[in-house]
């Protein structure tokens, strides 16, 4: 992109097509970043020994970034999101000095704060969930260790296995879940190291899905912007309660 393009967007989903969000004008960074793009953050910290992905934040949109390892690439992203995660392709030894860099039409930014490689919890805590609802297909793992890999099983049988950065990670699966569905996730570091016990939760039914709650509203605003809902939902906005004024998903 150039500055001064105008940018906008629309979704599709089960048929139907949004209307265009408003536009929204390309920026130049060098305008608003003089001396180079902010200097990246590695979130969370600390690592640890055996991850195998690492989240950087305080990243300029569509910036490409990247994480050293005592002073040798270990990951890439191109396109970064503000808080993106970044898979490791050596995973982090013992007292590694670990750093991330960005840049943005080739303008460096500082390199981050660096973090030394930590050793494992011990022991490895049991990962969580957000309420998971029938007809879904995304679902959140909560209390995720920084840089493990975790295993998920849907009734009993293992489905797949991903690496996160931590906090907390959204799966998708298909086909959509069901009422009653189990779904369990057990998390590790090192290869040789204990799993986690696992964490389980079941899908609930549709009629358990809570209402969203929706940030304070302004005459001639052309959006809703909504402060909790469930992921993978469909979201219908009603003005008065009976007019239909828009309709979006939840992500």
């Amino acid at each position: 992109m150039t500055a001064g393009q105008q940018i906008r967007a629309r979704q599709k989903f089960g048929g139907a097509t949004s209307g265009w969000s408003a536009n929204v004008i390309t920026r130049n960074h060098t305008q608003e970043f003089p001396a180079g793009p902010p200097r990246p953050q590695i979130n969370p910290a600390p690592v640890f020994k055996c991850g195998t992905r690492t989240g950087v934040s305080n990243l300029l949109v569509g910036s490409d970034v990247w994480v050293q390892a005592d002073l040798i690439e270990v990951g890439r992203v191109p396109g970064a999101a503000e808080h993106q995660g970044v898979n490791v392709n050596s995973p982090y030894s013992l007292g590694q000095s670990v750093v991330a860099w960005a840049s943005l039409c080739k303008d460096l930014s500082p390199p981050s704060a660096a973090q030394i490689a930590q050793s494992p919890p011990s022991p490895m805590p049991v990962p969580g969930f957000l309420p998971t609802y029938a007809g879904g297909q995304q679902l959140t793992v909560t209390n995720v260790v920084n840089g493990a890999r975790l295993t998920l099983s849907r009734n009993g049988i293992a489905q797949f296995s991903f690496s996160s950065w931590g906090y907390q990670h959204l799966v998708s699966l298909n086909p959509p879940f069901a009422t009653g569905d189990v779904i369990s996730v057990t998390q590790k570091l090192c290869p040789g190291g204990p799993s986690s016990d696992p964490g389980k939760t079941t899908v609930l039914p549709c009629s358990s899905l809570p209402a969203p709650e929706v940030e304070p509203i302004q005459a001639g605003d052309t959006s809703v912007t909504l402060s909790s809902f469930v992921s993978d939902t469909q979201i219908k906005v009603f003005v008065n309660g009976s007019r239909r004024a828009g309709a979006g998903h939840g992500r």
